[in-house]
């Protein structure tokens, strides 16, 4: 759109927007009088707004509810308020926010579409806990960082937005250092296999600044020969049978009743409550008769 010098400015400016000119009023250029002015008519039908007979500039906001745009409507042929992309219009005030946003709703509230009109916004309780986001495909939260329903190779994270919102989205990049895997280019959740060998996890690394494949020690497991495996001590030695481990406690193994092995103290030894050990029997008690 073409630019024009305003000489009380020394200024240029491009036409049909505000410029310099007042609050209603646009920079336009007069064909008539050859030269530029602040004005508004309702010949300038794309950017007259009837009820306030005032002018303003397209896809700004102008005289409409916070979060719409002024634009004209071709099939009208009038100029009217519409929300932007994305925003759900509250009737009771005319205002636009976007979905799953708490706009103006109170705490622990966001922006859902109306069930009878997709384009008009309720106040609804959000069901997420504190780091997860709500996915209206499956009607679900999900934890960020977590696949959840995201394809393979995507987590969620989110969305795009310059202001807080609810709304979970799929994604990978190169931004999510704690989850991207280069050498193919995806996303992994921490701890989980993801694109490693077996018995391997998907860790980051804080020395490294990068993710990489980790034997999994908490798990038995370590390397041995730069293979992940069972430990070598866990590898070469079995264990032994239960019925050949040595009795504790100075018990000695006995034949048990359904054909097995038991422990068991030997004769005249009895086991000790707390500690378990083996211990003498004591004697019985003596009677003694008192006479006088």
């Amino acid at each position: 759109m073409a630019r024009s010098y305003w000489p009380h400015t020394d200024s240029c400016y491009q036409e049909y927007t505000r410029g310099p000119c007042p609050h209603g009023l646009l920079f336009v250029f007069n064909a008539s009088r050859q030269a530029v002015e602040c004005s508004c008519r309702p010949q300038m039908r794309e950017h007259y707004h009837s009820d306030t007979g005032q002018c303003f500039p397209q896809q700004a906001r102008g005289p409409c509810p916070h979060g719409n745009l002024f634009v004209f409507n071709n099939a009208t042929g009038r100029t009217e308020c519409r929300c932007e992309p994305g925003g759900l219009r509250l009737p009771a005030t005319g205002a636009c926010y976007r979905g799953y946003t708490q706009g103006a709703c109170a705490g622990g509230q966001f922006v859902v579409p109306a069930a009878d009109e997709p384009r008009h916004g309720v106040c609804a309780d959000n069901p997420c806990r504190r780091g997860e986001l709500f996915f209206p495909t499956d009607g679900r939260c999900h934890r960020v960082g977590e696949r959840g329903p995201c394809p393979a190779g995507q987590l969620v994270h989110y969305e795009p937005y310059r202001g807080v919102s609810h709304r979970g989205a799929c994604g990978c990049s190169a931004r999510l250092r704690l989850n991207y895997w280069p050498e193919d280019g995806r996303c992994y959740q921490q701890l989980t296999r993801g694109p490693c060998p077996p018995q391997h996890a998907f860790v980051f690394n804080a020395a490294s600044g990068r993710t990489e494949c980790r034997c999994e020690r908490r798990r038995g497991r370590a390397v041995g020969a730069g293979v992940c495996g069972a430990p070598p001590a866990l590898q070469d030695t079995a264990a032994p049978p239960p019925t050949e481990r040595p009795c504790p406690g100075g018990r000695e193994p006995a034949a048990a009743a359904d054909g097995g092995r038991e422990c068991r103290c030997p004769p005249g030894t009895v086991a000790h409550r707390s500690r378990g050990r083996c211990r003498p029997a004591p004697r019985p008690l003596q009677l003694v008769r008192i006479t006088r």
